[in-house]
């Protein structure tokens, strides 16, 4: 979940799902570029199976499953 700061109303915004929740999510950061405010949220997300999660014999196994996801927003 992400929630920007509206500037202009001195309010946060509705809070918004970066991601649907069935995979394990980490490292969240964000970034503000711009002169309007725009952001820039990356992540890490690991897209592995239950069943590939058993079958893993090391670190290695589990990492290769490992992907960077990001999301921008307009500042609006």
């Amino acid at each position: 979940m992400a929630a920007f700061w509206n500037s202009q109303s001195g309010q946060w915004g509705a809070p918004l799902a970066l991601t649907d929740g069935t995979r394990m999510v980490q490292d969240p950061v964000a970034a503000f570029y711009g002169n309007s405010g725009q952001a820039m949220i990356a992540w890490s997300e690991n897209l592995i199976t239950p069943a590939d999660e058993q079958a893993a014999t090391g670190m290695n196994d589990i990492l290769k499953w490992q992907e960077i996801y990001y999301a921008t927003w307009n500042g609006s």
